[in-house]
C-alpha cells in the first residue's frame, strides 16, 4: 500500500486514460493529480509532489520540459515517462536524470511496480 504522503502528478493528454489510472492509484492509496492539459502543472505545489508521471510528448509542451519544472521546485520528484514510441535516445538528450520510461498503452502493474521502485529509492 503506498504512503499516505505520496503525492503523485499524472500528465496525459489522453482524456480516457487519465482517469482510470487515477482511480487505480487511488485506490492502491496514492494521492492523485489528474491532469489533460500541460497548462494546468503551473497550479501544482511542487514541494508536496513525490512523482510526475507525464507523456514524453505533450500538445504545446513536453514531458521534459514538466519534469524542469517539477524539479527546479523540488529536485527530489521522481519522473516516469510514457510514451507510445521508443524515446530512449529523447531522454539522455533532454538532460532528466534518473527517469524510468514506461510504453503505451500504459500497464498497470508494470506502473504500480514501477512507482514501488522508484519510492524506495
Amino acid at each position: 500500500m503506498a504512503s499516505e504522503h505520496s503525492h503523485i502528478v499524472l500528465l496525459d493528454d489522453d482524456d480516457e486514460m487519465v482517469p482510470e489510472l487515477q482511480e487505480m492509484l487511488e485506490f492502491e492509496g496514492y494521492f492523485v493529480s489528474g491532469m489533460t492539459d500541460a497548462g494546468a502543472v503551473d497550479d501544482i505545489d511542487w514541494s508536496r509532489v513525490t512523482l510526475l508521471i507525464v507523456d514524453f510528448f505533450l500538445p504545446g509542451s513536453s514531458g521534459p520540459e514538466v519534469a524542469r519544472l517539477a524539479r527546479a521546485v523540488n529536485p527530489h520528484v521522481e519522473v516516469i515517462f510514457v510514451s507510445g514510441a521508443d524515446i530512449q535516445h529523447d531522454i539522455a538528450e533532454s538532460g532528466i536524470e534518473n527517469a524510468r520510461v514506461l510504453g503505451k498503452p500504459v500497464d498497470p502493474d508494470a506502473l504500480l511496480e514501477t512507482i514501488a521502485k522508484v519510492h524506495t529509492r
